[in-house]
């Protein structure tokens, strides 16, 4: 199984025999057509933007992977269609190159090569882009400037996709094989910076793939089917070749002190000498795909059974195995190498990672020990199935067993999933009336049946997804596969596919379909969950119009069915029919046009409880980090790398927490949904991006300690005219800065008094262009060693029990605010050297007095010392009727009417924008600001109001720096309750601060502890008192410091 999956992956331009036999004439064509090429694909422009996930890793196949010459660093290359650069030494990926790239298998890359210097990194692929078929622009390389990530130059090499690529040992040649049948080799002359490859000698092979080359001196080895052969360089005159073996060859690996080639295929390694005179076979126990040779020729290590690798120890003149050890990833290993001779990598799997590993003891006594995994930065999931748009999901790493985690989809949070409800989540439906479906052994067929009769058949290989992941019946009656390298396929009752779900990136693994049949939710190896609207679905036929055809099906349309004038309407469709009632289905089919669906959302979570949810057209809601987890795509062309601008970079224009909800939880149509919103910007991604200011650090320099406490940064800013604002954050905190600092300035600099505090000072300097997207930000540390100065907590706790308008009032506000403060003022003075604390409580909760006070301690309060500000009260967003931004109002005592009287909200409430401009007065770099504020605005709906003012209280931490954690966002959750009496969340901050908290058992809660015990806690509480769960909101761009100490 997995033998073929290694040869058919790569052959994204199959060519298979087609025999058609026409008016007693059979005619041979070799047709390039995989299911991908049934979809019309446009050749994409300079600008096109794409929003795809960024987890740091691959997200799907590894396909192959290299060792610079000098040991540094690790090349690999993916069906993802990106490559990335490991250092070996931090064991993490320092570099990703994003290639040109379009939709299904184009940009796909499956071959690599570094130069001996390590100076050209060839690679090649199915690299033909914004053709509708492959055509013969699948057979081109891409030549990389290593240094510069740079590509310098693009060439056709094959008319087939390319497997293979290897320089020769002196670095004068490249010698790339493809599934066209030949191998060639290329004259490399000129520069690094304009290099030219000239064809020396192409030769065509009985072997259709070319899986693996490898030189050594003038020599080139090459896998010949069952076997390896040996050529000569530059002209490819065949030397030698190997005996045939049961296996197909799969991978050379060579060792040129001991003069061995190893060569491993489904279940042998062999060993042989350089002239391929067998010296050893060696029975596996299970398929592999990778072998390699240590530098010493000490060890061989391949692929085991059950996701091991195996280390052989020679002994004499053989190779004796010796120990094994797991591989994280999974099956199916496709990269393999020694970085030295008691250290070697494994990289590929399902899971996609990299794994290092090291070799202790002597050779007769050798062990394995994992030294590091490096994995994306997301969960995973193997299994799904939704209730009521809640999903059910099953950790990648599991192969059997239940769900592990509940998802409320517009959360963001994972639970722990309760086997109590598990009879609420359905299994896939396999079998629906007279229709029911079942798959082959392998996975690579899916048989379909109606009334008992086999009505259609699916095949899928490498090209269109390889096997069927998952299938399920849909209410409709549609028939839906999930694939992998992102295949998610709708077929009809007979096999035919009518629509292609776009989305995933890598193997997608299990679906569900919700209760009433209108929406699918999908998870993948590519770590996202996705939900997808079966209402788009048309299930029409629709035709290909003629100018689609790739030029050989013209040709062979012209030359075998000239009765037919495709070019007129309605013979599309006579030609269909007649090529059904041949039995050429595939090339019906061909004629057909597949419905595109993309994902209503897109669901990202990170190992690190980090999320996103975003919508395609860019829209969406994250936690405080999350935003990083996704970007643009920005193609610059097939000559060019992409450009690559994270989300949270334009998080201006498209943090818009209300689509994102409603999109969740709404039936709506996500056409609708989305009109709502209008145009987030009237220009294109590309546009947005433009001049973009570039910042460096000047002065001063940052290897010194500052001997001043008031010193200037100094700052290069390139296109400083299209800077529209400064963003300064010394420690954590907004430090404002005057527009006046960088307009009218005609010097390319930005000077910026600060003041340091004693310790380390951590900057973080960006820049918003004119289109509000900001700047990779600048980050640098200065020490400063003056005296340690000790810190105080200023505690600031607003409660409203009282309102003036009587139907407005609490029950446990003021207890709420006394509760904290006193909690506080108890377990923290271990800490701080005074905790002073300012209340006020209901008449005296004013707008006036919280500026007052506010203003009065900001002349009090030192940057080493602690803010935090609370409040318990109503809190609702506003409407305003001039058509300007909404805001978050704390809807403080003279309030009389929380809606229809903006003016009365504005004049006697106080805005999350103001509170925000007194707080960035305040000199605390640590500021903690809690609102436990109930919305009396019940009949609003939850996904629209809580979300306005999620993204209010998410920009008030955005832009000042500080932690919120809020309970604004579900009317329940903030609700009082007399067993308590307390409000749920304020309950749960007191206990945490007594010692529930403590997460890392240190005897110490710092504020990012309170945070995830919030997260963890109050869905608990809001179900045992409310019966249904519900979570607070947190939001934290600034440090994370300690507020108790527990110990005594």
């Amino acid at each position: 199984m997995c033998l073929l999956y290694i040869s058919f992956i790569r052959n994204c331009k199959k060519t298979p025999m087609k025999m058609i036999r026409l008016n007693g004439i059979s005619f041979c064509f070799f047709l390039s057509l995989t299911l991908f090429s049934l979809r019309a694909i446009a050749q994409p422009r300079s600008g096109d933007a794409m929003l795809q996930i960024n987890p740091g890793g691959h997200l799907s196949q590894i396909s192959e992977s290299v060792t610079t010459a000098d040991g540094k660093f690790i090349i690999t290359t993916s069906t993802d269609k990106t490559i990335c650069i490991w250092d070996v030494q931090q064991k993490r990926i320092i570099e990703q190159i994003r290639g040109p790239k379009s939709v299904f298998n184009q940009g796909k890359l499956y071959s690599l090569a570094i130069s001996p210097d390590y100076r050209l990194l060839a690679v090649g692929g199915f690299l033909a882009i914004g053709t509708e078929t492959d055509g013969d622009l699948a057979g081109q390389i891409r030549i990389y400037d290593f240094a510069k990530r740079k590509q310098v130059l693009r060439f056709m090499a094959h008319s087939n996709v390319v497997t293979s690529l290897r320089f020769s040992t002196d670095g004068k040649y490249l010698i790339s094989g493809a599934n066209d049948s030949t191998i060639a080799s290329w004259k490399f002359t000129g520069t690094i910076e304009k290099p030219s490859f000239t064809l020396v000698k192409k030769v065509v092979r009985e072997d259709f793939y070319v899986e693996d080359i490898q030189t050594l001196g003038n020599a080139v080895f090459v896998t010949d089917m069952k076997g390896v052969s040996k050529y000569r360089l530059p002209s490819l005159e065949l030397v030698s070749s190997s005996a045939q073996y049961s296996s197909y060859i799969n991978y050379i690996a060579i060792n040129r002190s001991i003069n061995t080639v190893a060569i491993v295929g489904f279940n042998q390694l062999i060993i042989l000498d350089t002239a391929l005179k067998e010296r050893q076979v060696i029975e596996l126990d299970n398929y592999s795909n990778r072998v390699a040779i240590s530098p010493d020729g000490s060890y061989i290590i391949t692929e085991g059974e059950n996701s091991t690798v195996v280390l052989f120890t020679k002994e004499g003149n053989q190779f004796v195995k010796t120990v094994s050890a797991n591989f994280a990833g999974g099956n199916t290993m496709l990269g393999m190498g020694f970085m030295n001779n008691s250290s070697f990598y494994v990289a590929g799997g399902r899971a996609n990672i990299m794994q290092f590993y090291r070799i202790d003891g002597s050779k007769n006594s050798a062990s394995i020990k994992t030294d590091t995994v490096v994995a994306g930065a997301g969960r995973a999931f193997n299994a799904i199935s939704v209730h009521e748009k809640k999903l059910a999901l099953r950790s990648l790493e599991k192969t059997e067993g239940w769900f592990d985690y509940s998802l409320f989809p517009e959360a963001g949070k994972l639970m722990h999933f309760s086997l109590a409800d598990s009879a609420m989540y359905p299994a896939k439906t396999y079998e629906k009336g007279t229709l029911s479906v079942s798959v082959n052994s392998s996975g690579t067929e899916m048989y379909i049946y109606s009334g008992g009769n086999l009505t259609g058949t699916v095949k899928r290989d490498g090209g269109s997804g390889y096997g069927h992941n998952a299938v399920t019946i849909t209410k409709n009656n549609w028939i839906i596969s999930a694939g992998s390298a992102g295949f998610l396929t709708l077929y009809d009752s007979v096999g035919t596919a009518k629509a292609s779900f776009v989305g995933h990136e890598g193997d997608v693994m299990d679906i569900s379909e919700s209760e009433d049949g209108s929406f699918l939710y999908s998870t993948g190896a590519d770590q996202t969950t996705r939900m997808w609207d079966l209402r788009e679905v048309k299930g029409e036929s629709v035709f290909k119009s003629y100018d689609q055809f790739d030029a050989a099906w013209k040709n062979f349309f012209r030359d075998y069915f000239p009765e037919f004038d495709l070019t007129k309407p309605g013979e599309m469709k006579k030609l269909y029919e007649k090529l059904l009632t041949m039995g050429g289905k595939e090339n019906a089919e061909y004629l057909l046009q597949q419905q595109q669906i993309e994902p209503r959302q897109n669901i990202f979570i990170a190992k690190n409880s980090e999320w996103v949810i975003w919508n395609n057209k860019g829209y969406f809601k994250a936690s405080p980090n999350g935003a990083s987890y996704i970007g643009w795509y920005v193609y610059k062309g097939e000559d060019q790398n992409a450009e690559f601008y994270t989300a949270d970079k334009l998080f201006d224009n498209y943090y818009n927490p209300a689509i994102i909800n409603e999109l969740a939880l709404s039936d709506e149509s996500t056409v609708a949904i989305i009109g709502k919103a209008g145009d987030a910007s009237k220009t294109s991604i590309a546009q947005q991006v433009s001049n973009m200011p570039v910042l460096k650090l000047a002065a001063p320099s940052v290897s010194e300690k500052a001997i001043q406490k008031n010193i200037s940064l100094v700052i290069d800013v390139e296109n400083k005219d299209f800077i529209s604002e400064l963003l300064l954050f010394q420690n954590g905190k907004r430090v404002t800065v005057s527009p006046d600092i960088f307009r009218g300035i005609s010097l390319p600099t930005i000077t910026i008094p600060v003041e340091l505090v004693t310790g380390e000072n951590t900057f973080l300097v960006s820049a918003l262009n004119k289109s509000r997207v900001e700047t990779t930000p600048l980050k640098f540390s200065i020490e400063f060693g003056g005296a340690k100065a000790s810190s105080s907590l200023y505690i600031l706790a607003v409660g409203i029990d009282k309102y003036k308008n009587s139907r407005y009032n609490l029950n446990y506000a003021k207890a709420d605010a006394r509760g904290i403060a006193a909690q506080l003022s108890s377990s923290s003075v271990k800490i701080f050297k005074n905790i002073i604390v300012d209340s006020l409580f209901d008449e005296n909760a004013t707008a006036e007095n919280i500026a007052a006070q506010i203003s009065r301690l900001k002349n009090q309060i030192k940057p080493e010392d602690v803010f935090l500000f609370y409040y318990a009260g109503h809190g609702i967003m506003n409407e305003p009727e001039d058509g300007s931004k909404a805001d978050f109002y704390l809807v403080l005592h003279k309030v009389t009417q929380m809606q229809g009287n903006d003016e009365g909200l504005k004049s006697n409430g106080l805005s999350a924008s103001r509170l925000r401009d007194l707080l960035l007065e305040v000199p605390a770099q640590k500021q903690l600001i809690l609102f436990d504020a109930c919305n009396s605005g019940g009949a609003l709906t939850t996904f629209t109001r809580g979300a306005a003012e999620e993204a209010a209280i998410f920009q008030l931490a955005r832009s000042t720096g500080f932690t919120v954690l809020a309970s604004t966002n579900q009317e329940q959750l903030a609700a009082e309750l007399k067993d308590l009496k307390h409000g749920i969340f304020t309950y749960a901050i007191i206990n945490g601060l007594k010692g529930e908290a403590d997460l890392r058992k240190d005897g110490k809660i710092t504020v990012k502890e309170i945070e995830l015990y919030l997260n963890e806690i109050i869905p608990v509480l809001s179900e045992k008192y409310k019966g249904v769960q519900q979570y607070p909101q947190s939001f934290s761009r600034g440090m994370d410091f300690p507020l108790t100490i527990t110990l005594n």
